[in-house]
């Protein structure tokens, strides 16, 4: 596992803000996360995965709310085939 599906995995559980120093150099339950941790959080918050705020010197993070879209998939007399449910 990636230390960013770590995170991800970690700050899902929290469901709130997780100081930068929480995300380095700890034993999850998912894996380790190294000293790097906190970069690694950085780069997903810059890609718009996470969310992140500066406190003082600190930074938080914390995971984005589950989104859900519905597609349906149709046949081509126009009734629906089935419908997809994607978590985002």
């Amino acid at each position: 596992m990636t230390q960013a599906t770590i995170i991800l995995k970690v700050l899902r559980d929290a469901q709130n803000w997780v100081p930068s120093y929480h995300l380095q150099k700890v034993n999850t339950k998912y894996g380790w996360l190294g000293s790097s941790g906190d970069r690694s959080a950085r780069r997903l918050a810059e890609g718009g995965l996470i969310e992140r705020k500066q406190e003082g010197k600190y930074a938080y993070y914390r995971a984005l709310e589950e989104r859900t879209k519905t597609y349906n998939v149709m046949n081509n007399d126009g009734t629906i085939q089935k419908t997809i449910t994607l978590v985002v």
